[in-house]
């Protein structure tokens, strides 16, 4: 049974706008964080093989699929994805904390504080009433706190203790 969307024409445009978004955003953050970031953490073993999954799905769907423009929505959409999950990294940077794929710049920061877990530094910030918490394996505590401190007075953060 065919969806409503799919009955009006209307699936295969939206998965392309939907792929264009994806990877507008994909680049947008590719370039902000080439131009913001510090303190980059490690991105997961398994990040590179998922996207290699999801482009081999792409294309395996256009063969099965067959070349309608559905399928190639569905592929392009995929395939955005992929190089989205390829490219965006978590970290700290001068403009914002880069967290799962979300841009939290540091002007909507209203406090922050560093502590030191198994010799790495963790940032707690909070953004919206919400804290969140990324960790920074590899970069040098001090060395850490002394950059956040340099954000919090550009930025007017609170720090806390």
């Amino acid at each position: 049974m065919d969806s409503i969307a799919a009955q009006r024409g209307f699936l295969a445009p939206a998965l392309i706008v939907v792929g264009l978004i994806l990877l507008g955003y994909t680049l947008y953050m590719l370039l902000e964080q080439r131009r913001s970031m510090v303190y980059e953490i490690p991105r997961g073993k398994w990040a590179y093989a998922v996207a290699v999954v999801l482009v081999v799905l792409a294309v395996f769907n256009l063969v099965i699929s067959g070349a309608g423009l559905a399928a190639v929505g569905t592929a392009f959409v995929l395939f955005c994805f992929a190089s989205f999950i390829a490219t965006v990294r978590n970290g700290v940077g001068r403009t914002a904390v880069y967290l799962d794929g979300v841009r939290h710049p540091w002007n909507r920061v209203s406090s922050v504080r560093v502590k030191k877990e198994n010799g790495a530094p963790v940032l707690f910030y909070t953004s919206k009433s919400l804290e969140r918490t990324i960790r920074v394996p590899g970069a040098d505590y001090k060395e850490f706190v002394r950059f956040i401190n340099e954000v919090s007075q550009a930025y007017g953060i609170t720090v806390r203790k």
